[in-house]
């Protein structure tokens, strides 16, 4: 799971979530968490149509931002990944 609050780190987001696709055994899926930024949440979901995009459901900030992905992932594992950081192959 990935949160996001701001546009200004679109390359950054972009390379997050492309590294997250690239994993061996690949992800049950990708939850991107954008922070009360609808134009945000907007431009992922327009971008990575494959990834689940969501509105955080609580207070501002990374905490209800994990709260709210971990509400709607479907595994049993989740893992959290920066919004401005890459994962490891």
């Amino acid at each position: 799971m990935i949160c996001a609050w701001t546009d200004r780190r679109w390359d950054a987001l972009s390379e997050a979530i492309d590294s997250v696709r690239r994993q061996s055994p690949p992800p049950l899926e990708v939850i991107v968490v954008v922070d009360h930024n609808d134009d945000l949440l907007q431009r992922v979901r327009g971008a990575f149509g494959d990834a689940v995009a969501l509105a955080n459901e609580e207070r501002r900030g990374l905490s209800g931002g994990r709260n709210t992905g971990i509400r709607h992932a479907r595994g049993d594992v989740v893992a959290f990944l920066d919004d401005d950081a890459a994962a490891a192959p």
